[in-house]
């Protein structure tokens, strides 16, 4: 079946994954999920460094939204599931740069 488009923001599948467009409502979701996810880590990077993220106003560019899924048309965005399990996380710029296409290892 075919994604119905949620409030001009993110795109809701079938499966419940969910894709944020690229829209000023998708991208300001998307950066809420990301920061959600920081906090809910105590903005301590996923990658297992055990290093703080920085908590600044150009947050954006210093967190990146690290998929459990790290790429293709399964792709989801969301940060919780059904069950309110934790979904995806966040990471540091740089961790994320040097970690490459490899998965996290601690969630």
């Amino acid at each position: 079946m075919i994604p119905v488009t949620v409030d001009n923001t993110y795109r809701l599948f079938d499966d419940g994954r969910q894709k944020c467009l690229q829209t000023p409502k998708g991208k300001a979701e998307y950066a809420h999920r990301r920061e959600a996810m920081a906090m809910r880590q105590m903005w301590i990077c996923a990658c297992g460094c055990g290093r703080p993220m920085m908590r600044t106003m150009g947050f954006a560019s210093s967190i990146t939204f690290q998929h459990d899924k790290l790429r293709g048309k399964d792709i989801d965005e969301r940060i919780v599931d059904a069950d309110g399990g934790w979904l995806n996380c966040a990471m540091r710029w740089d961790c994320n740069g040097a970690m490459g296409s490899r998965r996290r290892l601690t969630a």
